[in-house]
């Protein structure tokens, strides 16, 4: 596989070359996965980061002010780092509203309620249609 500079990474990515984003899977990947993995995450989690961060990599680099001033490497790992960071407050913050929130509880199903009134309501009818001897004699 070709070797890139950061330069050439930038200008690759402004082309919308894909043999280089294969390149940075390849590449930086393994630094990614293991800094999700070191912080709670899973392979699946550094996935989705490295993409979100490829991303941001992409909006920035459609700036014509955009310089890179540190390697690319140190970029991307900040990037991915600040939204990893992201993701677990916003999973803490879940976790402590479900916490606040208590169990749930059931709602009654609708239906079940419907179909027990209209089940009362034929017995009933059924009910009173009876002459008083057959009233008497369901009720012993």
């Amino acid at each position: 596989m070709k070797e890139y500079t950061d330069k050439e990474i930038i200008g690759c990515l402004r082309n919308r070359e894909s043999e280089v984003v294969k390149y940075l899977f390849h590449r930086y990947m393994p630094v990614i996965r293991h800094l999700i993995l070191k912080n709670g995450g899973t392979t699946d989690d550094a996935h989705d980061i490295f993409q979100e961060g490829l991303m941001v990599i992409l909006e920035k680099v459609d700036e014509k002010s955009f310089t890179l001033t540190s390697k690319f490497i140190t970029l991307l790992y900040c990037i991915c780092d600040n939204l990893w960071k992201m993701v677990l407050v916003k999973r803490k913050a879940a976790g402590n509203y479900l916490k606040k929130a208590g169990p749930f509880e059931e709602i009654p199903d609708t239906d079940d309620r419907m179909d027990n009134e209209l089940y009362e309501s034929i017995f009933r009818e059924a009910y009173e249609s009876l002459d008083e001897s057959c009233k008497n004699i369901l009720k012993l």
